[in-house]
Parts: C-alpha cells; sequence; structure tokens
C-alpha cells in the first residue's frame, strides 16, 4: 500500500512530462522545421516532400492575422479539412523554405510550378519577450509574424502588425 502511494505522484509527474508541448525558443522552433525536412537529394528539391500545410480557403493565408502551419504528412490535415486550397512551405534547410499553392478538390489536383519569387528564407529572433519568425524573398522582409505556437505537428503564427 504505501509503495503504491509512492508510485502515484511518479506516474502524474511522467505522464505530465510526456504531454508538454515545446518551449517557444528560437532552437525549439529551427528543431521543429529541421525535423520536417525530408529531401532525398541536395542537389533536387521536392516539395511535395513533407510540407508544412496552411488552408488558403477564400484566400485567407493573405488576408488572415493568424496562421495554423500543418505538417502535411503527420496531421493528415488535408485528408479531415473542408479546405481545397492550400499554400505549402517545403523546407529544404531549416531556414529555407519553398512556397508552393495547391489545389486538391478538382480533377486533376494541380500544385504551382517554382518561380524566382517562390524561394524564401526565414529569420527568427527574440523581441520583447516575443518569439518573432520573419520571411525573406530575395534578401527583402516580406511578412514578420509571432509564434503562438510550436508543436512538432503543428506551428500557429499571428501577424506582426509593427
Amino acid at each position: 500500500m504505501i509503495r503504491q502511494i509512492y508510485l502515484l505522484p511518479l506516474l502524474f509527474f511522467s505522464i505530465n512530462c510526456l504531454g508538454q508541448k515545446p518551449e517557444l525558443t528560437k532552437i525549439n522552433l529551427l528543431k521543429v522545421l529541421k525535423s520536417s525536412i525530408r529531401q532525398d537529394s541536395k542537389s533536387k528539391i521536392q516539395t511535395n516532400s513533407n510540407p508544412w500545410t496552411i488552408c488558403n480557403k477564400d484566400s485567407s493565408y493573405y488576408k488572415s492575422d493568424t496562421l495554423r502551419l500543418y505538417l502535411s504528412n503527420n496531421s493528415q490535415y488535408r485528408n479531415h479539412s473542408s479546405c481545397c486550397d492550400f499554400i505549402d512551405w517545403t523546407f529544404y534547410k531549416k531556414d529555407a523554405f519553398i512556397l508552393t499553392k495547391t489545389q486538391i478538390c478538382k480533377e486533376p489536383p494541380t500544385t504551382s510550378s517554382i518561380k524566382t519569387g517562390d524561394w524564401y528564407t526565414l529569420k527568427i529572433l527574440k523581441e520583447n519577450g516575443m518569439l518573432i519568425l520573419t520571411t525573406f524573398n530575395q534578401n527583402r522582409p516580406i511578412t514578420k509574424f509571432k509564434v503562438i505556437n510550436i508543436d512538432p505537428y503543428i506551428i500557429l503564427v499571428k501577424l506582426s502588425l509593427e
């Protein structure tokens, strides 16, 4: 009986530790992004290889102030979503990705071809206690996001209007 009383707090503590989400740090965000890279060759980038997927229903990628990035291969987001249009960020380095547009509801499903304007880099900084993710295209800042949540399969960002 006494042995069970000692094991009970240990059990609750271990379950609580396993369920924790990664802390909002640059290192943790880069670790999650890097873990999503699935490129067979360094000389050729496959844009359908484990992208972070954002629903673009009603052009929400361009209009919404909050975006949810789902790791498509793990969350099966496309299969359970009513969304037909997506923006995909396919990382080929931990701080660089290619943006593609995908449509899956019409036959055949289509993905945009890659142009110069689709290659992005990231810069992640800590500003005023917030984790800030800035996207760059051709060395020009494009969009600045506040990172709200990091999960191995979902990243939540809010548009920063500074």
